[in-house]
C-alpha cells in the first residue's frame, strides 16, 4: 500500500528551497570545486540547490515510490522507512570514541533518500522545514548520477530494473565520526571516504550519493548506492559487520582520526597480537595505578582523586570505570577490581588499622604497667 502526501501551496514549496539555500550558502562558498559531465562522477556538487520540498507526490513512473510516512503507518517510532532492514552495525560504542559505521538495505529508493533530504513526515508545513531545517542535508558527491532528488530516484530505479529479482536493491551505510574528531575533515575527505566505502563493497562502478547531515552532536555521513551495475550484476552484502568494522578502523588510521580497539574476531592474527599486547600494557597500567590509589587512601573520595591527578576519568554509578587520555573506557572489573572489591579492600584497611592501634594502645598499657611493677 502506498501513502501519498496532499500537494501544498507552490508558494511554500519556494519558501522551503530559499531556507535550504541559506542554510547552505556558506557551506557551498567554502565548498565549491569543479565538476565533471553529469553523465559521469559528480563532484564539488557540495549542495543539492533542487531538493525537492515536501508535498510533491512520489513519482508516477516510479514502481517503488513510497513517502516517508511509512515509518509512522508501520506503527513503529523508527527513524528509518518501514521497509528497511538493518544489516550490520560495526564498532559499537555507546560512548562513542570511535568512528561508528551501520549498513542497510532496503527496497525503496524515494523512501530513503526522501528521509536523508528532508526528514521524517511532520503533521504540518512548518513543523516540515523545522524537521528540514534540523537536517541540513548537502549531497557530497553524485557517482553515474546527477539532478534533483527526483531525478536521481528515477534514474537510480530504472537501473535497478535490470535485476527484477532482487528484492532489496537500495544499499544504506551510515558513517558517524568520533566527538574527537569534530571539524578534522573538509567536505572533500567526507566524500572520499563515502567513495572509498563503495569501492570496498564493490558497487564503485555503479550510482551513488553521499551526503552529509548535521543535525546529530556528531559528524556524519550517509551513502546511498544502487546494488545493481549497468550490466545487470549485483553488489553482494555478505559478510558487512565484519567489513564494515574493518572499514572503519582502516579509515581511522588513513585520516589520523580517533583510532581505539577493534574486536579481535575481525582483525587479521598479526593484527590481534599487537591489539592484544596494546591492550594488555593499557590494562596492566591501569591495574598498577588503581592498586597505587587504593593503597594510598582511606575511602572512595581519595581513590577517586588520585585517579584523576593521574589523568583518569572515575564514573562511579552501580560500578566502576575508569576512561584514560586516549579516551578508552575500562571497567574497574576487567583489571580486577570492581567496586565492591575495592571497597571491600578499603573496608579491610580500615579494620586493620584499628586492630593495629588497638594492639598498639595495649602494648603501651604493657610497657606502663611494666614500669610501675604491676602484672595484668
Amino acid at each position: 500500500m502506498q501513502h501519498h502526501r496532499e500537494e501544498t501551496d507552490p508558494g511554500k514549496c519556494k519558501k522551503v528551497q530559499h531556507l535550504l539555500l541559506g542554510l547552505s550558502q556558506g557551506a557551498w562558498n567554502k565548498g565549491k570545486r569543479k565538476t565533471e559531465s553529469p553523465d559521469t562522477s559528480q563532484r564539488g556538487a557540495a549542495v543539492d540547490r533542487n531538493l525537492e520540498p515536501p508535498g510533491g507526490k512520489p513519482e508516477p513512473d516510479c514502481p517503488e515510490a513510497q513517502c516517508r510516512a511509512g515509518a509512522e503507518c508501520s506503527g513503529k517510532d523508527t527513524a528509518w522507512p518501514a521497509d528497511w532492514r538493518p544489516a550490520a552495525n560495526g564498532g559499537r560504542n555507546k560512548d562513542a570514541h570511535q568512528m561508528i559505521g551501520k549498513i542497510s538495505t532496503g527496497k525503496s529508493f524515494s523512501g530513503c533518500l526522501s528521509y536523508l533530504h528532508d526528514g521524517r513526515l511532520q503533521e504540518n508545513q512548518e513543523l516540515q522545514l523545522e524537521e528540514m531545517a534540523k537536517k541540513q542535508a548537502e549531497v557530497l558527491h553524485y557517482n553515474n548520477c546527477f539532478g534533483t532528488k527526483k531525478q536521481v530516484i528515477r534514474q537510480l530505479v530504472e537501473v535497478s530494473r535490470l535485476n527484477p529479482n532482487l528484492a532489496r536493491p537500495v544499499f544504506h551505510a551510515s558513517l558517524s565520526f568520533a566527538l574527537a574528531d569534530g571539524g578534522l575533515l573538509d567536505e572533500q575527505q567526507k566524500a572520499d571516504i563515502g567513495i572509498s566505502l563503495a569501492r570496498s563493497f564493490g558497487f564503485d562502478r555503479n550510482q551513488f550519493v553521499v551526503i552529509s547531515h548535521g543535525d546529530t552532536e556528531h559528524e556524519h555521513i550517509h551513502i546511498v548506492g544502487n546494488r545493481v551495475g549497468y550490466d545487470g550484476k549485483t553488489a553482494g552484502d555478505g559478510n558487512s559487520y565484519k567489513r564494515i568494522a574493518e572499514f572503519c578502523r582502516e579509515m581511522e588510521r588513513e585520516y589520523s582520526l580517533t583510532q581505539v580497539l577493534s574486536p579481535n574476531r575481525f582483525l587479521k592474527p598479526e593484527q590481534r597480537i599487537q591489539i592484544t599486547s596494546r591492550s594488555d600494557s593499557r590494562k596492566e597500567r591501569l591495574k598498577g595505578v588503581l592498586e597505587w590509589a587504593i593503597g594510598k587512601s582511606t575511602n572512595m573520595d581519595q581513590v577517586k582523586a588520585r585517579m584523576e591527578k593521574q589523568g583518569y576519568g572515575v564514573e562511579l554509578a552501580r560500578g566502576i570505570a575508569f576512561t584514560d587520555g586516549q579516551l578508552v573506557r575500562t571497567k574497574g572489573s576487567e583489571v580486577g577490581y570492581s567496586l565492591a572489591r575495592i571497597i571491600e579492600k578499603l573496608e579491610r584497611k580500615r579494620l586493620l588499622r584499628e586492630k593495629e592501634k588497638l594492639a598498639s594502645v595495649k602494648q603501651e598499657q604493657l610497657k606502663e604497667n611494666k614500669s610501675r611493677g604491676l602484672s595484668i
